[in-house]
């Protein structure tokens, strides 16, 4: 019997399907993000769901003189931003969006 219930954790969607479902998440609630990347992946140690983080970049807009020659100058460096997904790895289902911790 342990060899049928352990057999009946083990993730039915595997990594590539997991970082897809987070990325389709993600261009559903942020469409004006142009581009975005895979910057993380990890299964939870009960492997019931896949950590999916990615990373994006965007400009700060603080607003700086309309005599600035190029959007660096108009609106700042660009900084990367994450946001990072908790899936069901049994369903593919994204349950959660996080802002992680970085330090």
């Amino acid at each position: 019997m342990s060899a049928i219930k352990s057999a009946s954790r083990k993730p039915k969607v595997d990594v590539r399907q997991a970082a897809n479902a987070a990325a389709d998440y993600f261009k559903m609630l942020f469409p004006n993000v142009g581009k975005f990347s895979l910057e993380e992946v990890e299964l939870s140690d009960d492997e019931h769901f896949w950590w999916i983080t990615l990373g994006f970049e965007t400009h700060d807009r603080d607003f700086r003189p309309n005599w600035a020659k190029n959007l660096e100058e108009l609106y700042g460096k660009p900084r990367t931003k994450y946001k990072r997904f908790k899936v069901d790895s049994r369903t593919g289902r994204v349950v959660a969006m996080k802002i992680p911790q970085l330090g």
